[in-house]
C-alpha cells in the first residue's frame, strides 16, 4: 500500500507517538505554511519540502491562498476552497500530511488596527463576539538556523512525537534556504520506531553541555547542546560558536527525568551485559563518525553548537522508514551540503 493511502493515528504499541494505519511508524518533520505560498508556487513549495525529508505541514485556513471564509461570519467561500483542495491532492501526492488550522488572529476588535485583529467575528459586523484581546509576538532574523535547529529538535528529544512546527517559513525558512536543518533531522533519526522503542525523556548532568536523552529498548538518542551557544548569545550578543574538543560524556552521571524527577534507576543509561554499537552525527556538517564504546566516558568529536549521538543494541534490524515521503533523484540532487 502506498504511503499516501494509509492515515496517521495514534499509536496503540505507545500513545505518546504515532503511527501510519498499516502499523509503520510516523514521526512528524515539518513547519507552519503560514504565510500560505502563492498557488502557482504550491508545487514548488511541495516539492522542496519532499526533497529536504518534511512529510508534514499546518497551513491556515484565514490567510492568503488558503482564505476560505465568506464576508459573511461562519460561511464558507466555495470557490475560494479550490485552491485548497488543489493543495490537499498535491501533498497527498507526495505523501505530505496536512494539518488544518481554522485561525491564528489575536484579537478581535471592531476596526482593525493590527494584523493580528479580526474584525468579521465582532458583533459590530455580525459576529458573535465583542472585543477580545490576546498577546503580542516577535520575530528575529537567523541566517544560520540556530532558533530552527533547537525548534526541530527541542519538542522531540523532550518526548514529543514529532518536531517543533516552527512559524515565518516564508521570511525566515525559505527566505536564508534552510530547509536543510529538517533533512539533518531526518537523517539523525532515519528507521527509529519511537512506538516500539517506548522512549522514555531524560537529562544527563554534564559541566558543559545540555543533554538531551531519549532511551530506548534498543536505541538511545542523545542531543547535546553547548550550554554557552544559544539565540542570545549567539544573534544578540555576537559570540560566535566555540569549537568543542576533548568533551567526554559519563554515561554513568546523575539521570532525571525532564520534570526533574531523579531517575537513579537508570544510571548507567546503556542496559548492561548487551553490545552496544555508537555514532555521532554533526547536525551542522552532515557528518557521521564511529564513536567507540567502553567503560570510559564516551569521547565525542569535535563539533560546534551540537552534536547527536545514536547507540544501539543487538541485532541491526530493517526498521521501517519514519518519512512517508520518496524523493525523486531530481529532488535529492536539489539538497546541497552545508
Amino acid at each position: 500500500m502506498a504511503d499516501a493511502d494509509v492515515f496517521v493515528r495514534v499509536s496503540p504499541r505507545d500513545h505518546r507517538y504515532l503511527e501510519l494505519s498499516d502499523g509503520r511508524p510516523y514521526v512528524p518533520i515539518g513547519l507552519n505554511l503560514v504565510g500560505s505560498p502563492k498557488p502557482e508556487a504550491f508545487e514548488a513549495t511541495l516539492d522542496r519540502m519532499v526533497a529536504h525529508r518534511l512529510n508534514y505541514c499546518r497551513i491556515w485556513l484565514n490567510h492568503g491562498s488558503f482564505l476560505i471564509e465568506s464576508p459573511r461570519s461562519g460561511a464558507v467561500d466555495e470557490d475560494a476552497a479550490r485552491d485548497l483542495d488543489r493543495f490537499l491532492a498535491l501533498a497527498h501526492e507526495r505523501g505530505i500530511r496536512v494539518k488544518l488550522c481554522l485561525e491564528y488572529f489575536r484579537n478581535i476588535r471592531a476596526q482593525k488596527k493590527d494584523w493580528a485583529d479580526k474584525t468579521l467575528h465582532h458583533q459590530a459586523h455580525g459576529g458573535a463576539f465583542a472585543e477580545v484581546d490576546g498577546v503580542d509576538g516577535t520575530a528575529m532574523k537567523d541566517t544560520e538556523g540556530i532558533l530552527l535547529h533547537d525548534v526541530i529538535w527541542a519538542p522531540f528529544m523532550s518526548g514529543a512525537a514529532g518536531t517543533g512546527q516552527i512559524w515565518h517559513w516564508d521570511h525566515y525558512v525559505q527566505a536564508n534556504d534552510l530547509w536543510w536543518q529538517f533533512d539533518r533531522f531526518a537523517e539523525a533519526t532515519a528507521g527509529i520506531d519511537p512506538p516500539a522503542e517506548a522512549f522514555e525523556p531524560l537529562m544527563l548532568e554534564h559541566p558543559r553541555l545540555r543533554v538531551y536523552v531519549l532511551r530506548g529498548a534498543r536505541t538511545v538518542l542523545i542531543w547535546c547542546r553547548d550550554r554557552a551557544n544559544d539565540w542570545a548569545a549567539e544573534l544578540r550578543d555576537g559570540v560566535p560558536p566555540e569549537l568543542l574538543t576533548g568533551v567526554h560524556l559519563d554515561l554513568a552521571a546523575p539521570v532525571w527525568h525532564w520534570q526533574r524527577r531523579p531517575r537513579p534507576d537508570l544510571v548507567p543509561l546503556l542496559v548492561p551485559g548487551r553490545r552496544w554499537t555508537a555514532r555521532a552525527y554533526d547536525p551542522w556538517t552532515n557528518a557521521w563518525t564511529r564513536v567507540a564504546v567502553d567503560d570510559a566516558p564516551l569521547a565525542l568529536p569535535p563539533f560546534r553548537r551540537s552534536i547527536v549521538l545514536r547507540l544501539e543494541t543487538g541485532p541491526r534490524r530493517e526498521s521501517a522508514p519514519t518519512l512517508t515521503c520518496k524523493p525523486s533523484s531530481a529532488q535529492l540532487a536539489e539538497v546541497a551540503p552545508q
